[in-house]
């Protein structure tokens, strides 16, 4: 599936935004600032999206919220980031972190015995903090540059940096190499469209005010996906601070 995307976002360079004139220095500089040379077809993509959303998702998050209880909702949270720790602990292995690898370790074998598969967080009671990470930030760190804006479809913001890094993060999942059959097969399917539902459930508000309150929601997006990738990086190069380790200057 994402070979196929990546594919799709390849054939979309036919499909970029004009570059402004050579001679326009302020122009070049706002739209190399800005790198989304695919625009049209990025739009394009989130315009779909924003029905899907409209019309599927946001109905579905407020039904989910109104027939689940929110301690049950936080239970199936806590499941579900529990069972992605593995990823976690690799990338922060791959990012030279050791102590923060130590703590996501240690979060895994505590929740799935003392929390029941995850659904209850009994490390972060114990003051083991969860860090998550991927490894669009794995290459950042290495010096990988995000390259263009990209707005794929369902998967929403991402760029070429991050769209490389999902595809790892699936290689590095043990789901999708340790387990196989139907039953499994059927548990890593229910496990993503439980995935769905539960990010719909927690941007659900937000998504609402910024299409209420934006101008371009479009650029908004783009803004807040691009701000926030760029401090999930510089968090992870900063010096490890990981409990199992204790305090690392």
């Amino acid at each position: 599936m994402v070979a196929a995307l990546l594919l799709l976002s390849l054939l979309a360079l036919a499909a970029c935004a004009a570059a402004p004139p050579a001679d326009d220095a302020e122009a070049v500089a706002e739209f190399a600032a800005i790198n989304d040379p695919m625009e049209p077809t990025n739009r394009a993509l989130y315009d779909v999206n924003a029905e899907l959303d409209q019309k599927l998702l946001g109905p579905l998050a407020t039904g989910y919220r109104w027939g689940v209880p929110a301690a049950a909702r936080d239970g199936i949270h806590n499941a579900l980031r529990n069972a992605s720790s593995p990823v976690d602990l690799v990338n922060h292995l791959a990012q030279g972190k050791p102590c923060r690898a130590g703590d996501t370790l240690l979060r895994l074998i505590i929740n799935s015995t003392f929390g029941l598969g995850g659904l209850i967080d009994v490390a972060k009671k114990m003051g083991i903090p969860s860090r998550e990470t991927d490894f669009g930030i794995t290459l950042g760190v290495w010096g990988v540059p995000p390259g263009p804006y990209l707005y794929m479809p369902l998967l929403s913001s991402s760029n070429v940096r991050d769209l490389a890094g999902s595809g790892l993060d699936l290689a590095a999942d043990p789901w999708s190499w340790v387990a196989s059959g139907k039953v499994f097969d059927d548990a890593d399917w229910g496990r993503l469209g439980m995935y769905v539902v539960d990010t719909s459930d927690r941007w659900l508000d937000r998504v609402q005010e910024i299409n209420r309150t934006s101008l371009d929601p479009y650029v908004t997006y783009r803004s807040m996906y691009r701000q926030y990738r760029s401090h999930a990086v510089e968090r992870a190069r900063e010096a490890d601070d990981g409990v199992v380790c204790g305090d690392v200057p």
